[in-house]
């Protein structure tokens, strides 16, 4: 959920992430899942190990490559130990955040404003085609002479 909040814990110090989370509200929902989901998807990108306790949905460890490594039953009331670890690196999406998507979607759009206009184009096409459509009289699919 919220990647560039989670991308500036990493960038200030944070080697492991903890996620408490509510899924409650969620009920007997895929939304639980795809809230873990999202959990996974930060640990990959800040590689960094996530526990993630909720109270109604997926309690979980998630390994910095988005792995889940420990999972428990949902709506279970217990205590578990974890395996984790610590880790300082950052990653190049820890460092300079959406730089690269923003890059992507800029060189596209400099790349669609300087594509020749296509619009001209098929109206060429389609006023060709209009005029040459065969008459009624014709059959130009006819191998015999008509």
């Amino acid at each position: 959920m919220f990647p560039d909040l989670v991308r500036q814990f990493v960038r200030g110090g944070a080697e492991v992430l903890i996620n408490l989370s509510n899924d409650g509200y969620f009920g007997r929902t895929a939304a639980r899942d795809q809230h873990l989901a999202q959990v996974r998807m930060r640990a990959a990108e800040n590689r960094r190990w996530i526990i993630r306790a909720t109270n109604d949905g997926i309690t979980a460890a998630v390994d910095p490559a988005g792995r889940i490594t420990e999972r428990f039953a949902p709506y279970q009331q217990l205590a578990a130990p974890m395996r984790y670890s610590y880790i300082s690196a950052q990653t190049p999406y820890t460092r300079y955040g959406d730089w690269f998507a923003w890059s992507c979607l800029i060189a596209g759009l400099h790349s669609l404003s300087r594509a020749p206009s296509t619009v001209a184009y098929y109206k060429d096409i389609a006023v060709l085609t209009m005029y040459s459509l065969p008459s009624s009289r014709s059959r130009p699919f006819s191998r015999t002479p008509g």
